[in-house]
């Protein structure tokens, strides 16, 4: 399982029916986080 299906599975608003927008909004902040932190360990 990856790291985004194991975030989708818990966030609170991945219910049935959940809106593409808002999948992509997460899948997004997630790719930024994941940057960030590849950043940060590259400076270390």
């Amino acid at each position: 399982m990856s790291v985004t299906e194991r975030m989708l599975d818990t966030h609170p608003g991945t219910m049935p029916g959940i809106g593409r927008a808002r999948l992509r909004a997460c899948a997004r902040e997630c790719q930024i986080c994941e940057q960030a932190c590849r950043d940060l360990s590259a400076t270390l």
